[in-house]
């Protein structure tokens, strides 16, 4: 029996390391999705889900936001950035879209805005979920506050 609990004992030790590690990335979660910063690139992921998510994040000039979000584009709905971001603080990077893994019909594949930080300040990015070509109110929203130092 001593020779089973040896055994046994430095196993729940790494289980229970590994569950307080907490995955090894800086940043906050919440509920409705998580920021991370590796490097110089902060990044901001966001599942499909209806209502306002508000994230903050800090950056430093010369970083990069890279803003994932999950989206299904074969329902019609897409991410779409409503209003202007303060451009003296961020500069637009570019965004991609990035179809299903899965060859299942309705799979859903993910959407990334990336913007650059050029000066110190704060600003704030609202990206929006929904039908271009329906007149409805947005089924998500990204409240995104940025502040850059």
């Amino acid at each position: 029996m001593s020779r089973r609990f040896v055994v046994i004992l430095p196993l729940l030790v790494v289980l229970v390391l590994a569950a307080c590690g907490g995955g090894g990335t800086s940043g906050g979660t919440s509920p409705s999705g998580t920021v991370s910063s590796s490097g110089h690139v902060v990044k901001v992921h966001v599942p499909l889900g209806k209502g306002i998510t508000k994230e903050s994040v800090a950056m430093k000039v010369g970083d990069t936001l890279e803003v994932t979000l999950e989206s299904n584009a074969s329902t019609g709905y897409t991410w779409s950035q409503e209003g202007q971001f303060d451009m003296t603080v961020l500069e637009a990077a570019g965004n991609t879209s990035q179809g299903p893994e899965s060859p299942v019909p309705g799979a859903p594949g993910t959407q990334t805005y990336r913007f650059k930080a050029l000066a110190p300040g704060s600003t704030g990015v609202i990206l929006t979920y929904a039908r271009p070509f329906e007149n409805k109110k947005p089924v998500q929203t990204l409240d995104l506050t940025v502040k850059v130092t």
